[in-house]
């Protein structure tokens, strides 16, 4: 099990209450960069996504500062096929975190794994969705760094 917070796994995040606003629920996945966990916004009783950064990284002043701007940007771009971040902030520990939408499905390596080669139309609808939202991040001069079919980082209509 990968570790988070001073070395803990990162599944006893699970119960954590952040900023007073947001409970962690269970773990999700865990990347390169961190976790994500289905949180609950307190106030309005929603189901939230929160990306935990990686304790290793938050003592490197370039990570944070990138994941940072992944909030600052991300929640201004407003496109159908990226996911919403609705708040920033920092673990007591130091590690940052973003708030973001909760999106139900499954990501493309999922799909493709489970049913194999996408039909043609299936395979354009995704690409085209894929390629605007790809614009509209790079509209404002953001370049993804980490696409592959195995993150879920928007919303696709398939």
């Amino acid at each position: 099990m990968a570790q988070s917070v001073e070395g803990r796994p990162s599944q006893s995040l699970v119960g954590i209450v952040l900023e007073g606003a947001y409970r962690i629920v269970r773990l999700v996945g865990e990347g390169g960069m961190g976790a994500v966990y289905e949180g609950q916004q307190l106030r309005l009783g929603k189901r939230v996504a929160i990306k935990v950064m990686a304790r290793e990284l938050a003592a490197n002043p370039e990570a944070m500062a990138r994941f940072r701007r992944e909030a600052e940007v991300t929640s201004g771009i407003g496109h159908p096929h990226i996911v919403q971040v609705f708040d920033f902030g920092a673990m007591p520990t130091g590690e940052s975190f973003l708030v973001m939408e909760y999106l139900e499905g499954e990501d493309l390596d999922h799909r493709i794994r489970r049913d194999g080669r996408l039909s043609p139309a299936s395979t354009l609808r995704i690409t085209k969705q894929v390629a605007a939202a790809l614009a509209a991040t790079h509209a404002k001069g953001i370049v993804h760094r980490d696409l592959k079919p195995a993150n879920k980082i928007g919303r696709a209509h398939v």
